[in-house]
Formats: C-alpha cells, structure tokens, sequence
C-alpha cells in the first residue's frame, strides 16, 4: 500500500518501470507499507529498517518480491526516519554507520540476524554515513558538512568523490 503522501512517487516510479519493461511486483497486503528508505541491498541480501515507515507486512512483501535474496529485518529505533538515516553501502560487504545509539543498535541487528557478515565503518555523525556505492566509486558528504565525517572517508582506500548533499539531507526531515 502506498502512503498518501508518497502516491506521486508511486505514480511516476510505475510509469518509469513500464517504460523500460521492467517486472511490477504488486504488494497483496494491503497493510504493508515499505519506504525505500529503509531498504539497503548489499550486493548478497536485501536489509530492511523496521521503522516507522516500513512495518513486518512490508517486510515480507520485500521477501515476496526477490525469493532469490535473502531478506533481512533490522530494527530502527524509534525518532529515526529509516534506516538509511545512519547506513548506506560504502564498497563491497562494508556499511557506513552512525556511531549514535540508533547506529549501534542497528549494527547489533546486522551482526547478528544478516544472513552474512560485514565490516563496519563508524562514522560520527548518521548523515556523515550517506554515501552511494556505484563502479566502485563512493560518492560522500565533503568536509564542509561533516568535518568529523569526512576524516573517517579519508581512511577509506577507494575511489571517492565528496558531494554536497545538503539539499537531499532536508528530505531526510520530512
């Protein structure tokens, strides 16, 4: 089911799929709700935040959906949006996290209910931890927005490019 204030997306999300033949999967349960941002594939399994935004019917409409990939539930504590509010994919089997509480309680979850296992790469601040993985290339916040964070980004041996994100960091508040 779509939330209200999310039906635009939906819309447009659909068209974007039809018009390169892409398969529409359909959620049966008319009680779940998924938020993209919840949904982190990793390369091996599909984590999926439990939050106030994605609910356990949500869940399993993921599983559903991709029978080929493990899917994976993994706790967002409350006052967090998502789970990509604190973790993205920063490379090959490594997660970007937020060192807050919400991060560590979310990196427990991974730890111990991933179907593998990876390497944490701690960040100060959650949104210091935005980044995206692609060729492996990791495009991150600079230094003007996250100081602390982006000495943690310095450490990483790969490619990398720092880009400004404040302006999708203000969707993350709404």
């Amino acid at each position: 089911m779509v939330r209200p204030s999310r039906a635009g997306e939906a819309r447009a999300m659909r068209t974007a799929l039809e018009r390169h033949n892409l398969e529409i999967v359909e959620m049966r349960d008319t009680g779940a709700y998924v938020d993209g941002g919840d949904v982190i594939f990793t390369g091996r399994e599909i984590l999926v935040g439990l939050s106030e935004r994605t609910n356990s019917a949500g869940i399993s409409e993921v599983a559903r959906a991709f029978p080929n990939w493990p899917v994976t539930a993994i706790k967002v504590k409350k006052g967090v949006l998502h789970l990509k509010s604190m973790s993205s994919m920063a490379g090959i089997d490594l997660i970007a996290i937020g060192d807050s509480d919400a991060g560590r309680h979310a990196w427990r979850d991974i730890e111990t209910k991933a179907h593998y296992k990876y390497k944490k790469l701690a960040f100060p601040d959650n949104n210091g931890a935005n980044c995206l993985f692609i060729n492996g290339v990791v495009l991150h916040p600079p230094k003007e927005e996250y100081p602390k964070s982006f000495a943690v980004w310095e450490t990483l041996d790969c490619p990398r490019i720092a880009l400004p994100n404040s302006e999708l960091a203000k969707l993350m508040d709404h």
